[in-house]
């Protein structure tokens, strides 16, 4: 497999500071462009020895083999995407990104792909997917848009084992250019959706258009894939619906495959009862 070189523009960005990580871990040759205001991310690309490079100009694009952007900054009209593709070097969006990563060829690999999705609970939802897999020593990589998990240190990480755990953002791949949906690059085999509501009136003219991307989102695993849903939101249920993949609910509700009860807190830890019912 070829080391790649490769470039982030907007590397503070928490979407890009993972995939960053993983490209460092996986033995890339790592580079990154981005504003000099103090980002939460900052420290996670230090400890990863990751150098920044302040302020964009197309004197950071020299003989990269990938270019990855986002739709901040300008995206493909940033200078530096511009320079990449006066160059001939492959420019692709963070979306298109973690699409490739979870796919695995690039490290010369295969993942099982575990995606999270929904307008609320993602982060918090794939932090503890991937914490659960690294406290039973299956060493998964993950992105994680934040700066720092707890349960994990750094939002990023090349692991050693099969699963490969990313967020999974409905928004556009690149606003200005590319409507198409964040998520809709990625080919897991299990998705998770945590609820659907209206978000991106940008993008997405209508609550029913949001609930229509999930549904594509589901419906690309096919038959062969595991949709985890929560049962208990109206728009889940809509989409469960149409859905083409094998169904696992968890919720509240008694209807779910998965019944969460007695949930309460002592201190900083929460705990609760759960019951399987159905077919699962």
């Amino acid at each position: 497999m070829k080391k790649l070189k490769v470039h982030f523009v907007g590397i503070k960005g928490v979407g890009m500071t993972p995939l960053a990580i993983i490209a460092k871990e996986a033995g890339f040759t790592v580079t990154g462009s981005d504003v000099s205001d103090e980002f939460i991310t900052d420290a996670a690309l230090r400890n990863a020895g990751i150098n920044k490079i302040q302020d964009f100009s197309k004197e950071n694009i020299q003989d990269q083999d990938l270019v990855i952007i986002t739709g901040a900054h300008g995206g493909y009209d940033n200078i530096e995407a511009k320079e990449a593709v006066d160059k001939k070097i492959k420019v692709i969006t963070q979306g298109e990104a973690v699409g490739i990563f979870m796919e695995g060829s690039i490290f010369g690999k295969s993942f099982l792909g575990v995606s999270v999705a929904g307008t609320h609970g993602k982060t918090t939802t794939s932090a503890m997917i991937a914490s659960i897999l690294k406290e039973n020593k299956m060493d998964p990589s993950y992105v994680i848009g934040t700066s720092h998990v707890e349960s994990l240190g750094a939002p990023g990480h090349f692991g050693s084992g099969k699963y490969f755990i990313a967020e999974a953002d409905e928004y556009a791949t690149e606003p200005r250019s590319n409507k198409k949906a964040k998520f809709l690059w990625q080919f897991p085999k299990i998705l998770v959706i945590t609820n659907i509501e209206f978000d991106h009136p940008d993008v997405y003219s209508s609550l029913d258009e949001i609930r229509n991307a999930f549904l594509a989102f589901s419906n690309q695993m096919g038959s062969a894939g595991l949709l985890i849903a929560c049962g208990d939101d109206p728009e889940v249920a809509k989409l469960l619906k149409d859905s083409k993949c094998k169904i696992v609910t968890y919720g509240f509700n008694k209807d779910n495959n998965y019944i969460l009860d007695n949930v309460h807190f002592s201190g900083d830890h929460m705990f609760f009862a759960l019951s399987s019912y159905g077919t699962v």
